[in-house]
């Protein structure tokens, strides 16, 4: 038996339909994947974006940060020498006051002894005088001494509240430079 019209037209239309549904599926496939690999492209260049955009950033955080805490490092080294020279003259002026005490300490002993001396021409009652003349001379030198060290104490003090005062300033100063959290 041969082949009928229809049949062969049959079997032409339904091969021809086999080949046009295995181009449009290689077509279909091909479209798709030219599409999707172009939308990785773009994912991708976003993303390569993005994180340059986040690196810079944090550069530039860094940077400001490392600039503000070098400032800060500054101010603080700065203020600690001065503390540390407050301090310093301090201690000199305790000592200049110390050494002035020990001086008018050893005149008041050469005054007592004059004292003593210009007494002794009339016996107890100026002995007494002489000796109440020296303690009272010794008491004023005493307290000579002790108002120096309290000034030299105070102006001591008063230079360390400023000078802390200014090392807080200038690390609220830092904490006001620092992102919040970035």
């Amino acid at each position: 038996m041969s082949p009928t019209a229809e049949q062969i037209k049959f079997v032409l239309a339904f091969g021809l339909a086999t080949l046009l549904g295995v181009l449009g599926w290689i077509g279909w496939t091909s479209f798709t994947e030219r599409y999707r690999e172009e939308g990785r492209a773009e994912i991708q260049a976003l993303w390569d974006a993005q994180k340059e955009n986040d690196r810079r950033a944090r550069e530039e955080v860094q940077g400001k940060l490392a600039a503000a805490e070098q400032n800060h490092r500054q101010k603080v080294e700065e203020l600690t020498d001065a503390l540390s020279e407050s301090e310093k003259r301090h201690q000199a002026e305790l000592a200049a006051a110390r050494l002035s005490y020990e001086r008018q300490l050893q005149l008041s002993a050469t005054r007592a002894d004059i004292y003593h001396r210009q007494a002794q021409g009339n016996a107890a009652e100026q002995a007494r005088l002489a000796s109440h003349a020296a303690r009272l001379d010794r008491a004023v030198t005493e307290g000579i001494e002790v108002v120096q060290g309290l000034t030299a104490t105070l102006r001591q003090r008063d230079e360390s509240l400023i000078l802390l005062g200014k090392q807080i300033q200038a690390d609220r100063e830092l904490l006001e430079e620092i992102p919040d959290g970035k």
